[in-house]
């Protein structure tokens, strides 16, 4: 994988995850927490996309020689309740996915990450391209969902963002 080709990746992913957001807030809280999709409300989905990202996001650091800890679950649901408060901490994370991402070399991509909680180590590259995929997938299901409630986010597709970045409208 290619450097420009992973920074890319958390640009998409950051770009992504910020227009979900933005759709998110426009509903009314009792909307947000209906019941419908693989990780229950809109907001439960939300959050278990940023878990991913920061938990997975955090390995990939720990796995570069920085100093970092995941945060836990439980606190991921206790103190991101709201929506709110979800983005506050979740922007930030998904900067700093997109700041390494930008900052990494082919050998760097190519390194071995050990997440605490696998048995076996994963290359950078590969974590990388599963928090973008990850939230892809779950994306969708969040998409359709703002778009069933009246607030459709939009086009998230990588080609789409790719597009946007060409013309300068990102």
């Amino acid at each position: 994988m290619p450097s420009s080709y992973a920074a890319m990746l958390m640009q998409h992913h950051a770009w992504a995850v910020e227009r979900l957001l933005e759709t998110a807030a426009l509903l009314p809280p009792a909307q947000l927490e209906t019941n419908v999709l693989s990780h229950g409300g809109l907001l439960s989905t939300l959050r278990h996309v940023a878990d991913v990202d920061q938990s997975w996001g955090r390995a990939l650091l720990a796995g570069l020689g920085h100093d970092v800890e995941p945060v836990a679950a439980e606190v991921m649901d206790e103190q991101l309740a709201e929506l709110a408060s979800l983005r506050a901490f979740w922007l930030p994370e998904v900067a700093r996915l997109v700041d390494v991402a930008g900052a990494l070399s082919p050998a760097d991509l190519d390194r071995d990450v050990q997440p605490s909680w696998k048995r076996q180590p994963y290359k950078a590259w590969q974590v990388l391209t599963h928090i973008s995929n990850h939230r892809a997938e779950h994306g969708n299901q969040l998409g359709w969902q703002l778009t069933a409630l009246g607030h459709s986010p939009g086009e998230l597709g990588f080609m789409g963002f790719v597009d946007l970045v060409r013309r300068g409208e990102v």
